[in-house]
């Protein structure tokens, strides 16, 4: 059972790294090799055993059937789960897997174990498959990435070494290579040899560690490197106090993470109550949000904080000047206050001033600021929306499948990937945060990319993962944060250069 088990992790694993484009018409046909995989038209296959199906086919159960016995789950507690399920917590982190009892990252499952000899997760060939070819690893596995992410003006990736590559502005260490120089292609983050997640801010950046620890390092005015200092960092240090780290969430100049307990813990700086410890006063450690302990996603922002909670509802807190709190008004609470009229919601992200939500149906909800359309719903106001909007455009071509795979909520635009491999995004474009070539503001979503396996959107750049194991970016490059080797604006993806 854990051999067969371990073999299709490995299968799921390599959809990270998809490099055959195959055949469209493999979808219903027969296969015996249970857990195999293929890519048909941007969407991933399995075999269950006896037919090929698309990995999110959706059961009355609402988790959605991999095959082989594995299931992805929409709930955050392993323990009611049977052994076999999977889960995306973040468009940050690995996958986890549940054993039964705890969720053990995918990441390290791929690293620690070799697949069992003569088996493979990849397709098979023979006998009536020969409608695609063999999916083959990569050459070289180490420097394959896992995730990306953008911050102010840089962008990191996590690679399958668990090792982690920054690029882009430096003046504060925030690449974390040990000098302030300015990079305009991927240099090795020092001292990081086993990170699971990153989140970026404006000028620092953290990883979780497998662990559960967490190291910061970049600027540290307020404190938000975490280890009892406002002393900037070049090279990684440990944020004090901190383990049991699930997910971390970046703000602008602190930042959050969600405990395996249900708690979350914020520092950094914290004059609009940011924190969630009730307080305005900035910390240099720790501090832990108050009041919860039921906490499934934490998103930080600008200068406001919102949580997810396991019944599917939303509270934030913060810096509010335009709704972004979500609880109808223009007031700044250092204490939660409930979005209102918001339930069923399965992930949430947020910006400057405004904050999004995916509910469990695959509608997407935004409400704050809408200047530019960054609200999605077809309209534009220069003042609050005291409401949450729904999304429009989202709809997927494989119907009754989870459309949203993961929100990503930059300064004043917004960015859905889709679950067929599509991003679309809409707010402002002034940049080419887009992507799309020009740069036009869309109050709706606009088609940018296909074949995206993760994604993450900044100030006005935004970097993606694709699935053939290629990492591009565009938008604002003023400092190199596209990672191409140049300082010039990218109206459309480029790849990054020197992995």
């Amino acid at each position: 059972m854990k051999r067969n088990i371990i073999t299709v992790l490995f299968g799921l694993a390599y959809l990270l790294f998809l490099i055959a484009d195959l055949k469209a018409d493999a979808l219903g046909q027969s296969c015996s090799n249970s857990g195999a995989l293929r890519k048909e038209s941007g969407q991933e296959l399995v075999c269950n055993g006896s037919t090929w199906q698309s990995v999110y086919q959706v059961e009355p159960t609402g988790q959605m059937n991999l095959g082989a016995g594995l299931k992805l789950s929409t709930s955050g507690i392993c323990e009611s789960l049977t052994e076999g399920y999977i889960r995306w917590n973040s468009a940050d982190k690995a996958p986890e897997y549940c054993d039964g009892s705890d969720w053990i990252s995918m990441l390290q499952v791929v690293v620690n174990n070799e697949p069992p000899a003569g088996e493979s997760g990849g397709e098979e060939t023979g006998g009536e498959e020969t409608g695609g070819e063999e999916i083959e690893p990569p050459v070289d596995e180490s420097i394959m990435p896992l995730y990306v992410s953008a911050g102010g003006y840089h962008s990191c990736v996590l690679l399958v070494d668990h090792t982690v590559r920054c690029w882009g502005r430096n003046d504060t260490g925030q690449l974390g290579d040990g000098t302030t120089t300015d990079s305009l292609t991927p240099v090795t983050v020092s001292g990081i040899a086993n990170a699971e997640s990153l989140a970026l801010g404006h000028q620092h950046s953290c990883a979780v560690l497998t662990d559960g620890t967490v190291k910061c390092w970049g600027s540290n005015a307020y404190g938000q490197l975490g280890n009892g200092t406002t002393i900037d960092s070049s090279t990684p240090v440990f944020v004090s106090g901190l383990s049991n780290v699930q997910n971390l969430s970046r703000g602008y100049y602190y930042t959050c993470a969600l405990l395996t307990n249900g708690t979350a813990k914020c520092w950094g700086q914290n004059d609009k109550g940011q924190l969630g410890d009730r307080s305005t006063t900035n910390s240099s450690v720790p501090v832990t949000v108050s009041g919860y302990s039921n906490i499934q996603n934490i998103a930080a922002a600008y200068r406001h904080t919102c949580i997810q909670l396991t019944d599917g509802t939303v509270r934030c807190w913060g810096y509010n000047d335009w709704n972004q709190l979500g609880n109808g008004s223009t007031n700044a609470s250092t204490t939660p206050v409930t979005v209102s009229g918001l339930s069923n919601v399965r992930n949430i992200s947020a910006g400057y001033y405004h904050s999004c939500a995916v509910l469990t149906d695959d509608t997407v909800k935004c409400w704050g600021r809408n200047h530019y359309g960054q609200l999605g719903d077809g309209t534009t106001s220069t003042a609050p929306v005291f409401t949450t909007v729904t999304v429009s455009g989202l709809n997927n071509v494989v119907t009754g499948v989870n459309t949203v795979q993961s929100l990503s909520v930059g300064k004043l635009h917004t960015c859905a990937q889709l679950t067929d491999g599509t991003l679309k995004c809409w707010g402002s474009n002034s940049e080419g945060q887009f992507g799309n070539g020009n740069t036009a503001t869309r109050s709706s979503p606009v088609a940018v990319l296909t074949g995206v396996q993760n994604m993450r959107s900044s100030n006005s750049h935004t970097c993606a993962i694709m699935t053939d194991g290629k990492i591009k970016c565009w938008g604002d490059n003023r400092y190199g944060q596209v990672g191409d080797g140049t300082t010039t604006d990218r109206l459309t993806p480029v790849d990054v250069t020197g992995l």
